[in-house]
């Protein structure tokens, strides 16, 4: 308040003082400052920071006033008290017996320099109040930046604690990425850069948005304030100094009807002080806010420019975020860097075993489904098991890779679509043309002999006993090929074709030398009487040897906390609850709960696949069936086959 003149002296107003005495006090003090001295009687009255005078009497003995009487200037006056008697305290002046107006005059100056102490004391304990939530609140936001991993919910954190810390009506959140199309200079950083205009908030006004791509330049406010690695702060966007290099983009503000005044802009520095990113504060709220801020008329009444406070408090904040930017950004880059690295090893296996493409991924998508229904159910056993996210990355994993180990089995195995090597086919092919042209030669030769011979009188009628005989076994060597041929497919042989193939391993045939050799050798024999698939015994054993190896590799790669159970999860995938899977024999409780998904899953894309060598895909309704046969046989957990059938998991996988 200035005086009449307009000398710019200021008129303080008059300090209250609250008598509950009888003494009468000033109206103007020697300094010139006014009292306003009143008669009270209610303690609930008094203001803060004004002067009290009270007596024992005007006091009640059982109360405690200690923190009524804190910002309040306490005289005490007792007409009938001695004067060495205790004093209270809170009591910051004691009257004499029979104060006269001097003495009233110079407490009540003395009371004015304590209440101006009280406020300031006031004013620093709720600045360092202030400040110290400010801090606490800080922390805990950094706590949580640091805890949180997945990047886009980062960033929105980010925005949402420096809008929220700051009272900001709108803010904006970028990025500084490599450009794909540009190449790095050495010691010119921007060189290859470019912003991305990631996110963008707004309380006022909701418009639709879409990340952008700019490139850097110190024409824009945030590319000045990201390229010279420092923050702005603008009291008024359009009121910029004409020197200066930046000016304010008024395309937002004319297209949503949005007023931007206030303007916080700040880079995200990281360990080698490089710019990582930006946040930029728009129109810092006065409070309470009274309505969206799209007019001159609302920016006067509500925003108010950005403090130095607030620009230190953001720093401190960017400072965090980019950190925690730049940790969850590592964490996306390892997780990309690891699904490389699976995607490569599952390309390894289908490049050596090609026709069980896509079985890796299809085994994956069909587990992560059905244990996505295991956490749904409310009912039966399952009804408290509920993955985890990382547990539900862990049995991904664990799928994609449960096959790798066949990288370690012999690839004509591996590969093997039928009973025979094709190698062991064509020499029994070569073996029947052989004997063909034996027959072919030995009846030629039984001609000669008939010719030359002087003791046979009817050689035509011989000839043709010779032709007919020579037809019959041409004959039933081809019959052997074809039965070969046949028996040689991956399915079982009905009695007759067996019986056949069995008296053909007894039948024999001269060599060029002369010896005796059967039509079949003994180790084809047993090759073509496999009872079902095309593998051996000893084939079979070697292609289970796939999940051993597969344990070897996958326990040797260290895996994070969070994924220490992949190499359990797929070592157990081919288990069975009796205890007759492989290659450990466990039983129920032995087995994790993934492995038993993760074994519906596979056994299922086994049988309905149409990739595989060795036979034809089954119609859904039938795999379904077998796996139900496994059921009975309790092989398999009937529970969790019916969360597979009731979640119709056994749906085309989404790839």
């Amino acid at each position: 308040m200035e005086n009449a003149d307009g000398g710019g002296e200021r008129v303080l107003p008059p300090i209250s003082l609250h008598n509950f005495t009888s003494l009468v006090f000033p109206k103007i003090l020697t300094s010139g400052r006014a009292l306003d001295s009143r008669t009270s009687r209610n303690l609930k009255d008094i203001y803060p920071f004004s002067i009290l005078v009270v007596s024992p009497g005007s006091l009640d003995a059982t109360q405690d006033y200690d923190f009524l009487f804190q910002h309040v200037g306490v005289m005490l006056w007792d007409p009938e008290s001695k004067p060495h008697s205790p004093v209270p305290h809170w009591v910051d002046i004691r009257l004499s017996h029979r104060p006269d107006d001097s003495e009233l005059e110079l407490a009540c100056s003395h009371m004015l320099r304590l209440l101006e102490l009280k406020e300031q004391c006031m004013i620093l304990h709720n600045t360092n109040a202030i400040t110290e939530a400010r801090n606490r609140q800080l922390n805990q936001i950094g706590v949580a930046l640091m805890t949180e991993k997945n990047l886009d919910t980062l960033l929105d954190l980010i925005l949402d604690k420096a809008m929220e810390l700051t009272s900001s009506d709108a803010g904006c959140l970028y990025l500084v990425e490599a450009a794909p199309e540009k190449s790095e200079v050495p010691g010119k950083y921007w060189s290859n850069k470019q912003i991305r205009f990631k996110l963008t908030r707004n309380e006022s006004v909701r418009f639709n948005f879409l990340e952008m791509v700019l490139n850097p330049s110190k024409s824009s406010i945030v590319g000045f304030s990201l390229m010279e690695g420092k923050p702005l702060n603008i009291p008024d966007v359009y009121h910029i100094d004409v020197a200066s290099e930046f000016r304010h983009n008024a395309g937002f503000d004319k297209t949503s009807g949005y007023r931007t005044r206030s303007m916080l802009t700040l880079p995200m520095m990281d360990h080698q002080n490089q710019v990582v990113g930006g946040i930029q504060l728009i129109n810092k709220c006065r409070s309470p806010r009274s309505g969206p801020i799209t007019s001159l008329e609302s920016a006067d009444r509500q925003v108010m420019p950005y403090r130095q406070d607030d620009v230190n408090l953001c720093l401190s904040l960017a400072s965090q975020a980019s950190v925690a930017l730049l940790n969850a950004q590592y964490e996306l880059d390892i997780k990309n860097l690891f699904e490389g690295f699976i995607n490569a090893s599952i390309s390894a296996i289908e490049s050596r075993d090609p026709t069980t493409s896509g079985h890796s991924h299809r085994v994956a998508d069909y587990s992560v489904r059905m244990a996505d229904c295991v956490g749904r159910q409310r009912v039966g056993k399952y009804k408290e098991v509920r993955l985890t996210d990382p547990q539900l990355r862990e049995l991904r994993y664990a799928a994609l890779l449960h096959d790798f180990g066949k990288i370690g089995v012999r690839e004509h195995i591996l590969t093997k679509s039928s009973k025979l090597f094709p190698h062991e086919l064509e020499h029994i092919r070569h073996r029947a043309e052989f004997i063909k042209r034996t027959v072919h030669w030995e009846t030629a030769q039984a001609k000669l002999d008939i010719l030359t011979g002087l003791e046979n009188s009817n050689p035509e009628r011989e000839f043709r006993r010779l032709e007919e005989q020579e037809r019959l076994a041409l004959r039933n060597v081809d019959a052997f090929h074809e039965a070969v041929r046949k028996a040689n497919e991956p399915r079982s042989l009905d009695p007759f074709a067996l019986e056949f193939l069995e008296s053909l391993g007894k039948k024999t045939y001269r060599d060029t030398e002369g010896g005796e050799k059967c039509y079949l050798h003994p180790e084809e024999l047993s090759r073509l009487t496999i009872p079902r698939g095309t593998l051996t015994i000893a084939e079979r054993e070697e292609i289970n040897t796939h999940v051993s190896h597969t344990y070897k590799f996958l326990s040797q790669i260290p895996w994070t906390r969070d994924l220490l159970q992949v190499p359990n999860i797929a070592f157990a995938h081919h288990e069975k609850l009796d205890g007759s899977g492989y290659p450990r024999r466990l039983k129920l409780a032995e087995i994790p709960i993934g492995s038993q998904i993760m074994a519906i899953c596979d056994i299922f894309d086994a049988l309905a696949a149409a990739d595989r060598p060795y036979k034809k895909a089954l119609p859904t309704e039938r795999a379904l069936d077998i796996l139900a046969d496994e059921v009975k046989s309790g092989k398999i957990d009937q529970e969790l086959f019916q969360i597979f059938l009731d979640g119709q998991v056994y749906l085309a996988p989404r790839l």
